[in-house]
């Protein structure tokens, strides 16, 4: 603070309480939310502070611009609400540096006239503006030190085969952390094999509420909580229990999965034929119910393109003279000379029916396929796993220049340096560009992350596809509108309308290589 300035009266100043805890810090060191408040207070009584609200936030401070409370707070204070804000530790005000910044800036601008806390002493000038600003700096390594150790933890449990949280339904853990059948083994078993065989979710369900099924929470002295039982009564518990691999013995944790049974004697309750056959009747029921909720289901929306101008043709219902509805594909682009507008859904069926019959393969060609669809796999894997690398590699480096601009604009504040207004904007401007660049990143690795440990399109994109072909004919010939939109959105891109008879499909790979296999001359290299 300036020599010419009259120190400044904390007791004639309007104090915020902020207290925050998030759900990430575990461990006696954290102090819970309750106990903040309470050392608060009487720090605010000893000190005849005026506390003239109080805010309770649990969320986590390490990524900038994710608590509505304190940015609400923040916002108050610039208002004059209030003069200065009381807290328990720095670094329950911040653990990154684009908000530690912000906070310094607005006590640099006497937005902010005062901080006090029970734990630490604030004054006003450049030296307690750069103590606060390295306590925030190592709040900020804190906590990524921290996140760095529970995903280390997280790694090395996966590896011995433990996850954390309460066991699956139908198993228990042990002392060594090891999975086992417990009393409910049998009947979560049997909930499986009535599924695979076409029961619905509601009908198994019922049978585990009338068999009492129930699973044993984790005890918790931390949080004062002890083992209770928890029945298994909704809808979404089922629901997820058929979507979890771990019941044919596959664990994932963290984006990362490990197979149980190369463990030890884990027993898995199904195998991974009863797992993929679930998974094609739940996706089978789901795609049912879309076509019969609102309106009539049409298959094939937006796939259909118009071979006269390249543009995607409408799907509706139309009606001929006898009154009997049909499908009918239009173009309605009002440029094109395509006459008639249209076409019936029948003739795009009947061709789509015989492409289907184009997959029948010979046994040489089965095998050809069998091969071909491996390398497309493991083609696959490469690629994202290669692109993984490099969004890793732009994420590292725009995370290291944000960083880097965030530590050097909090240090100049810390020394009681004023930044030129225009540097300052573009400052601004760059660490907003770089923290979306960052956010986008993030979420394109997490996208490959969920692809490349979904285990079943990892382990079982072969037998799927192996499955469709063998079915193919029958079920595009038999299923309901939805079911025959899905098998057309896994085989082709786009169908092309020419005329009112030549139809033409764009595929998809493995499916647009291999037909083109069977093209091969009796005795041509495969």
């Amino acid at each position: 603070m300036s020599q010419d300035k009259e120190p400044i009266d904390p007791t004639k100043l309007r104090y915020v309480l902020y207290a925050r805890k998030s759900s990430e810090e575990t461990g006696n060191q954290f102090r819970s939310i309750g106990d903040q408040i309470s050392d608060c207070k009487q720090y605010a009584a000893k000190n005849h502070l005026k506390i003239k609200a109080i805010v309770e936030e649990k969320k986590s401070a390490k990524v900038p611009n994710r608590r509505p409370l304190f940015r609400q707070m923040l916002e108050d204070i610039r208002a004059g609400k209030y003069d200065g804000i009381l807290f328990w530790h720095p670094d329950r005000l911040a653990r990154n540096m684009l908000e530690a910044g912000e906070i310094i800036d607005l006590i640099d601008n006497e937005i902010i006239k005062d901080l006090q806390s029970p734990t630490f002493h604030f004054d006003n000038d450049s030296s307690g503006k750069m103590m606060l600003g390295m306590l925030f700096v190592f709040a900020k390594q804190y906590s990524e030190h921290l996140s760095e150790s529970v995903l280390r933890g997280n790694a090395n449990n996966l590896k011995e085969g433990k996850s954390a949280g309460t066991p699956k339904w139908g198993y228990t853990r042990g002392s060594d952390g090891r999975y086992k059948p417990d009393e409910n083994f049998d009947f979560i078993k049997e909930g499986w094999e009535m599924r695979a065989n076409g029961a619905s979710l509601s009908d198994v369900l019922n049978f585990w509420i009338g068999n009492n099924v129930y699973r044993l929470t984790k005890e918790n002295p931390r949080k004062h909580t002890v083992v209770r039982e928890v029945p298994l009564n909704k809808k979404a518990t089922a629901s997820s229990i058929f979507r979890d691999p771990f019941y044919y013995g596959i664990l994932c944790q963290s984006g990362k999965e490990i197979d149980l049974t190369e463990l030890y004697d884990f027993k898995p309750m199904i195998d991974k034929e009863t797992y993929v056959k679930v998974q094609a009747i739940s996706r089978a029921r789901a795609g049912a119910t879309k076509a019969n909720q609102g309106k009539t289901f049409f298959p094939f929306r937006q796939m259909v393109i118009c071979g006269g101008c390249g543009k995607r043709m409408s799907v509706g219902a139309s009606t001929n003279p006898k009154g009997d509805k049909y499908l009918y594909y239009r173009c309605d682009n009002k440029e094109c000379n395509r006459k008639p507008r249209g076409i019936r859904g029948n003739i795009i069926l009947k061709a789509l029916y015989k492409e289907a019959d184009r997959l029948e393969f010979t046994d040489k060609e089965y095998e050809l396929f069998n091969k071909r669809v491996k390398e497309f796999s493991d083609e696959m894997i490469d690629k994202m796993t290669q692109e993984k690398h490099s969004l890793t590699a732009s994420l590292s480096k725009k995370q290291s220049e944000f960083d880097t601009l965030s530590v050097g604009r909090t240090m100049q504040l810390a020394k009681g340096a004023r930044i030129d207004d225009m540097v300052e904007k573009a400052l601004n401007r760059k660490m907003e560009m770089l923290e979306n660049e960052i956010v986008d990143l993030t979420a394109k690795i997490q996208i490959i992350d969920d692809k490349l440990s979904n285990p079943i399109k990892l382990n079982e994109t072969k037998e799927e596809f192996l499955n469709i072909v063998k079915m193919l004919g029958f079920k595009m010939r038999n299923g309901n509108p939805a079911e025959k939109d899905n098998l057309a959105r896994i085989m082709l891109l786009n169908i092309h309308i020419h005329d009112q008879k030549r139809v033409t499909f764009t595929w998809k790979e493995p499916f647009n290589s291999l037909l083109k296999a069977k093209t091969v001359q009796p005795g041509a290299p495969d």
